[in-house]
């Protein structure tokens, strides 16, 4: 018998103990700050970066690449023959037209003129003969006659001879600079040779071929901006100075040549044949509403920013100075469809969707969806600028 309750007793005694516990749980009070009641996850903020859309003027460029080519570009030909004696100039000199390059041997065509000029004495002295000859009548108007086109043709042989000796001198034909020397002192000249090669730096040209349906858009005088690849810091302006009147059928493009300002005229990166991007302006809208482009998102064909609104619903133009601290402005993203209008390689305009007050997010907006808790970085220069600009 005694046996059977021990263990009836250490059941009740376990049940008691459960049911002890169970009561003193229940019967426990909760205190506000316990873990248990302030376990609460709060929102994460997205940090990002925004700023206000900006008026400024924009323009639309049509954007090709050119080769830069010299209108006036010469192949200086040897017209004498003979060895080069003397040279005057090198690879990069300014020359002036009418300087003399190089001289060619003239000792040759020297002699050649000595006894033309001899030839000349002698038809000069039979001339006289044969018409003294002729008025005392022992001589005969052929012998005359034959004697005046002895002298002629003495005198021709002159003049040629002349011209040769000329030609033994090379000169420049125009102003520019000797891109090319094709001669050394010593060496044999032969006419037809070419010797020097001259650019105008003055006449450098920008030729380009724009689609036919742009060219109601260009007129002469158009501005355009320029960058040569072998001066990539350095921008340089063109206008346009004629447009081919004629579109060529292979291509239906219209050839138009656009010229350097004249302050960039004696550039040292303008170079013969430099390669060079060229964005002419197509249209300029002034003072319109922008946004940088990296603000813009893209989907389905449509475009659209998120925007950082007050979570209190207070103007961001109204928040106090002193409280523009992260913790004590709270921001919820918003995504906003947007229509553009013309665009440069920073800036969109906008059409619709946004106005000079609403502050755009433009860093960190990947990651975020509609209704997300921001935290705007850039709080505190966005302010300062409102400062300053209300200020002024």
């Amino acid at each position: 018998m005694e046996k059977k309750l021990v263990p009836i007793l250490v059941s009740w005694f376990i049940l008691f103990q459960f049911i002890s516990y169970q009561g003193c749980y229940f019967n426990k009070k909760v205190d506000a700050n316990d873990e248990l009641s302030t376990n609460v996850s709060k929102p994460v903020a997205f940090p990002v970066e925004a700023t206000f859309p900006t008026k400024q003027n924009i323009n639309k460029y049509f954007e090709t690449t050119t080769r830069v080519s010299a209108e006036k570009k010469v192949e200086v030909i040897s017209k004498g023959v003979g060895i080069c004696e003397e040279l005057f100039v090198e690879e990069g000199d300014y020359v002036k037209e009418g300087q003399i390059l190089a001289k060619l041997d003239t000792s040759e065509v020297e002699t050649q003129i000595l006894q033309t000029k001899v030839n000349i004495e002698k038809c000069k002295a039979a001339l006289e003969i044969a018409e003294n000859s002729l008025k005392e009548g022992i001589g005969s108007k052929v012998e005359r006659d034959n004697a005046r086109f002895a002298l002629d043709a003495a005198e021709s042989t002159l003049k040629i001879q002349q011209l040769q000796l000329k030609n033994q001198t090379i000169t420049a034909p125009i102003n520019g600079i000797i891109t090319r020397k094709n001669i050394q002192k010593g060496v044999l000249v032969s006419t037809g040779m070419p010797v020097f090669s001259i650019v105008d730096p003055d006449s450098f040209i920008l030729p380009i071929n724009l689609p036919e349906r742009e060219i109601s858009k260009v007129s002469k005088g158009q501005e355009a901006d320029v960058i040569i690849d072998s001066c990539p810091t350095e921008k340089f302006t063109a206008t346009v100075l004629r447009i081919n009147p004629t579109i060529d059928p292979n291509t239906g493009t219209i050839k138009t040549i656009l010229q350097f300002h004249e302050k960039h005229r004696n550039n040292t990166c303008i170079k013969d044949s430099a390669f060079a991007r060229i964005k002419l302006i197509m249209e300029t809208r002034e003072q319109v509403l922008v946004i940088p482009k990296d603000a813009v998102l893209e989907e389905n064909g449509r475009k659209y920013v998120f925007i950082a609104q007050s979570k209190s619903g207070e103007n961001i133009e109204n928040i106090n100075h002193k409280d523009k601290t992260h913790d004590s402005v709270q921001f919820v993203a918003q995504k906003v469809e947007i229509q553009v209008g013309l665009e440069d390689s920073s800036y969109f305009e906008i059409l619709s969707g946004l106005d000079e007050h609403t502050l755009v997010i433009t860093l960190g907006q990947l990651n975020l969806k509609p209704g997300s808790i921001v935290e705007v970085t850039s709080l505190e220069k966005i302010l300062n600028q409102q400062e300053k600009t209300s200020t002024t």
